[in-house]
C-alpha cells in the first residue's frame, strides 16, 4: 500500500495504537493521517477470538488490517507496521514529504 496525502485511518477504538501510528508518520514523513470510519486504508479492530498479545497484520495493494485480541495486540500489530516500513518510519526529524 502506498501512504498518500488522503489515507485515513479507521482506529476501531483502538485509541494508544491509533496515537502511535498517526505521530510516527507526522515526525517522519510530514503525513497527518487523517481519522474516520468508513472506507479507510488502514484499519484497526479488536477481535476477542484471537490471544490478548496475538494479532494479525494483512497488508494489500490498497489497504492495511491490523487485528490484534486486545489493544495490546494491535499495538503490537502497530509496531510491526513500522518497522517493515523502516528505520526511516520510526526517525526522530523528518526526511521525506
Amino acid at each position: 500500500m502506498t501512504l498518500r496525502q488522503d489515507t485515513c485511518l479507521a482506529s476501531g477504538g483502538q485509541t494508544v495504537a491509533a496515537e502511535l501510528l498517526p505521530s510516527a508518520l507526522s515526525r517522519s514523513y510530514g503525513m497527518a493521517l487523517k481519522e474516520g470510519e468508513e472506507g479507510c486504508q488502514i484499519r484497526l479492530s479488536a477481535d476477542s477470538s484471537l490471544a490478548g498479545e496475538e494479532y494479525a497484520l494483512t497488508v494489500s495493494n490498497d489497504s492495511v488490517s491490523i487485528v490484534g485480541g486486545s489493544g495490546q495486540g494491535v499495538l503490537w500489530g502497530v509496531q510491526t507496521l513500522l518497522q517493515l516500513a523502516g528505520p526511516w518510519a520510526q526517525s526522530p526529524e523528518q526526511i521525506a514529504g
